[in-house]
This record gives structure tokens, sequence and C-alpha cells, in this order.
């Protein structure tokens, strides 16, 4: 890691273990896959107390955090009405797909949890706290739901549903 470098740590509760495996998990995956761009650079995890972590608390805590150290997403906001283009929603639904062809599901395709960065038109997924590892058989619904979650942020409700959101996506980009 660099010395002076900006970093995000996503932080855990010891409690909170299946979320934090769940999301390590997925991250590996990914990693070894060779999905990159798409997904917020992990550069590893540790297990250290609030006050070893940087963080000051109010009272004496002295228990185990999980946290993941990942890369600091300048200029990212969060997709929203304000900011979603075709080719931000074409480029979340490619990079979906490379994600499940690393065999993630990423189980909570909310907008909260995809990034845009109008300057350099990066796509980002973020938060796989949810995350299932193989289960192909579920890739396509979760498609269905994250162009209807994407495309509703562009069009009418009775534009976004399956076969609409399906048919414009595939002429603009072809098939999934």
């Amino acid at each position: 890691m660099d010395e002076g470098a900006l970093y995000c740590v996503k932080i855990f509760q010891k409690g909170w273990m299946t979320p934090f495996n769940l999301e390590k998990t997925a991250y590996e995956y990914l990693k070894a896959a060779g999905v990159k761009d798409c997904i917020p650079h992990v550069y590893g995890y540790s297990v250290r107390s609030l006050a070893d972590w940087g963080l000051e608390t109010a009272w004496e805590d002295t228990d185990e955090w999980y946290g993941l150290i990942m890369e600091w997403l300048e200029g990212g906001e969060q997709l929203s009405v304000k900011n979603i283009t075709i080719n931000n929603a074409c480029s979340l639904l490619r990079a979906l797909a490379k994600i499940h062809e690393a065999g993630v599901l990423h189980y909570d395709t909310y907008r909260r949890n995809m990034m845009v960065f109008p300057e350099t038109r990066r796509v980002v997924w973020l938060d796989f706290s949810c995350a299932h590892m193989n289960e192909e058989y579920a890739h396509a619904g979760e498609v269905d739901v994250a162009a209807g979650v994407i495309f509703g942020a562009v069009y009418p409700p009775h534009l976004t549903s399956g076969a609409d959101v399906f048919s414009l996506f595939e002429e603009r980009n072809g098939r999934l």
C-alpha cells in the first residue's frame, strides 16, 4: 500500500462474522477471476480493536473488529435519477455479468450499492456482504431485478418490466 494514499476501511463487529466472511469471500472470488474496475480494489483485511483502527470510542471497547481495507473511491456518486445515463445503466449490467461469470451472486442489487463516476464513466458495484457464491441458477433473476432497479432510474415504470428492459439493452449492447 502506498504511503500517504487514502483508503476506505469497512468495519464489521465481531458478531457480524457472516457478512464479513461473505464479503471477503466474494472479493476473493472476484480477484481470482480477474474482475476489476467495476468493484473497489481490496488490499486485504485485518482484525483490530476500534482504537487500533484509529477510531475513538466513548466507552472502553476492547472487542475485535474485522475490517476490509479497500480503495478510496474519489468522485463517485451513488446511482440516482440525477446521474444515470443509458451508458452507465448498460455498463452496470455488463459489470454484473462479469461478477456472475466469476461465480458471485451480489444478492443486494439496490442503487445504494452502485456508484457512477461522471468524470471517468466508471461504474462500481459495492457491498458484497450479502453475496452468495456458485449459485448460477439465480444469475438471470438477479439481472432481471437489477435491470428494473437501474432502468427504473431512467425510464417510466411501464418501460422497466423484464422484456422491455432486455430488448432495449440487447438493442444497444447485444445479449448478456
